[in-house]
């Protein structure tokens, strides 16, 4: 929780296994007085990314007229399953037999409500 700011930054660190699921960030409101509401959430779909390399992303909010988040996220991936991945003949099951871990800074995000 970030208090009285528009623009929170977080600057936190998160490490956790990779179960093949997209990522799912939701921003909320909170509030003292009122409930704590939703903002907006977005997807990110880890998968896609690079491994092992860190990707510097504004994402944009779903559920509100205007807002980004910005994250910084890598997609950890052993040596060992970096050079499975380039041959051709194994499946599909045994690439996820040795998980990847996902490394997500969440920086700061920035919400334009019009």
């Amino acid at each position: 929780v970030v208090h009285k700011t528009l623009n929170p930054r977080w600057d936190q660190t998160l490490e956790f296994k990779d179960d093949g699921s997209p990522l799912i960030l939701h921003v909320k409101d909170h509030n003292a007085l009122l409930p704590t509401s939703s903002i907006g959430e977005c997807v990110v779909e880890y998968q896609t990314l690079p491994a092992n390399q860190m990707s510097d992303k504004w994402i944009p909010l779903q559920g509100v007229k205007s807002g980004e988040i910005h994250i910084q996220i890598t997609r950890k991936v052993p040596a060992k399953q970096t050079r499975q991945s380039s041959d051709s003949e194994l499946s599909l099951t045994k690439l996820h037999q040795i998980p990847s871990q996902v490394r997500l800074s969440c920086i700061s995000q920035n919400i334009h409500i019009l």
